[in-house]
């Protein structure tokens, strides 16, 4: 993979050169059966295709791989913290033992192919090549033609609902592990907090987390964007005391609203 790379396009093949056996949990939901199991990144990796789209063409239907999400995932795993999502996947003649609770993957090219997770695979298989081989769980189907692939992508991809960007900040003071930029982000969202409870503030009870700011209010995430520049590293407000950066930002705006009373 290149470093000049930024998306990774075509699809990867996977392919097993003798039989893998997989002690496995079979659950059945309505008239669908999933097995559950766990293996190392790196076996998976190998194991498993993934069916990129192609530009221009009807084949494949999984997005370009990003490099740097990739990259990110990798220095995650080699802090030593966990990744609990789960590799969705499916194989295509694999057996299962209901007595030995076993799953058989055999031999060959294209055995399975990943329908959500590449990016955690393809991260994990990066920090594998440098000593952090971790394990992953699994949920598979077995023998799922590819147009209920496709739709199990979809479904995923599109009902899936991420958490609201505001709710994020709102939490970052609890994360442990911070890089700069939530540090930043995190001082904004402290300083908009002071500034929406302070009754003198341009700001009182304008900043809105949870929903969808109205006319006169402004989005936590909008307002976290346009401070976290300046209160970063090398910022212009970043030696400030969190005290003196909400009285910088609330003076500022209190000028705004002097100047243009009927709104920029």
């Amino acid at each position: 993979m290149s470093k000049t790379q930024s998306k990774v396009t075509g699809k990867h093949t996977g392919k097993l050169k003798k039989e893998r056996t997989f002690n496995t949990l079979r659950v059945t939901q309505s008239a669908t059966t999933l097995y559950l199991f766990k293996a190392s990144a790196s076996l998976l990796y190998k194991m498993l295709s993934i069916n990129r789209r192609v530009e221009d063409k009807d084949e494949g239907y999984q997005r370009a791989l990003s490099v740097s999400r990739v990259g990110a995932i990798a220095k995650f795993i080699k802090t030593k913290r966990a990744i609990p999502g789960a590799i969705t996947v499916s194989l295509d003649k694999a057996t299962y033992d209901s007595k030995a609770r076993v799953l058989t993957v055999p031999k060959g090219t294209d055995v399975g192919w990943v329908i959500d997770g590449q990016h955690r695979l393809a991260g994990a298989e990066m920090a594998a090549r440098e000593g952090y081989d971790i394990e992953l769980p699994v949920v598979a189907f077995v023998g799922l033609e590819n147009k209920r692939q496709v739709e199990q992508f979809v479904t995923i991809n599109r009902e899936g609902k991420n958490v609201p960007t505001s709710l994020y900040l709102d939490l970052l003071k609890i994360l442990p592990f911070k890089n700069p930029l939530d540090v930043a982000r995190e001082r904004s969202t402290n300083i908009a907090d002071e500034l929406r409870k302070d009754e003198g503030s341009p700001f009182f009870e304008k900043v809105v987390v949870t929903v969808s700011p109205k006319s006169g209010q402004v989005s936590l995430t909008n307002f976290v964007r346009k401070i976290a520049p300046l209160v970063a590293d090398k910022g212009t407000l970043h030696l400030y005391t969190v005290h003196e950066q909400k009285s910088v930002v609330s003076n500022y705006f209190e000028g705004l609203g002097q100047v243009f009373p009927k709104g920029i």
